[in-house]
């Protein structure tokens, strides 16, 4: 990827010249601290597609959630700690078809980032949609976990709350990883079952997602 083409390429090159403390010092330089911190999220994402550098990446994110304890942090920038939150949980889970090697240490991190994201969207009432896809992140790490009943219940209520808004792809998507909970828990994956859940016109990268996290942990 190109510099100008990535999410903070401003911070990219501080980091490709000076590193990661000195571009997590540049973008926590500004005067209004939501935009501060979507810079930075932005350099998390470029560390971990672009440059591959994960402890770099997860050095960024960990300082931006640092600011999840602050307890006067305006509801802007408490949008941007949960969109970290939710990009660095969603980095930790090894269901994707390319997932780096994630230590144990590191997907327990991912739970706990997946919970304030969750916590974070009720709180801030982002709605059906945002809800439900942080209810399916907080199932997938019980699902990596190998949490299976409470982690079916989870990707059942994400799809509740996705029907509400009216994606049904994603509503197809979340009873699929509810079935997959439930054949991890008997022990027998069977992913022409699981594909048999979604319809012909559904996005493919949803069921392409659930048949890799059915071979990462099947």
């Amino acid at each position: 990827m190109a510099l100008g083409m990535s999410n903070s390429p401003d911070l990219l090159a501080v980091w490709r010249d000076k590193g990661t403390e000195d571009a997590i010092a540049t973008g926590l330089g500004g005067d209004h601290l939501a935009e501060s911190l979507r810079a930075l999220n932005g350099l998390g994402i470029d560390l971990w597609r672009v440059e591959k550098d994960y402890a770099a990446a997860l050095a960024v994110f960990r300082r931006i959630l640092s600011f999840a304890e602050d307890r006067h942090l305006d509801p802007e920038a408490k949008g941007v700690v949960k969109a970290a939150a939710f990009n660095a949980s969603a980095n930790l889970w090894r269901g994707w078809s390319e997932s780096p090697p994630i230590s144990d240490e590191d997907a327990e991190l991912g739970f706990k980032y997946a919970s304030l994201n969750m916590g974070l969207a009720y709180e801030l009432k982002k709605g059906d949609l945002a809800i439900s896809r942080a209810e399916w992140l907080q199932a997938a790490h019980q699902l990596q976990m190998g949490q299976y009943s409470v982690a079916k219940s989870g990707f059942e209520r994400a799809a509740g709350l996705a029907e509400r808004d009216k994606e049904m792809s994603e509503v197809r998507m979340n009873f699929a990883y509810a079935l997959l909970a439930q054949q991890l828990a008997d022990g027998l994956v069977d992913e022409t079952a699981i594909r048999s859940v979604f319809e012909a016109d559904d996005d493919p990268f949803f069921v392409d997602q659930v048949i890799a996290a059915a071979k990462a942990f099947g």
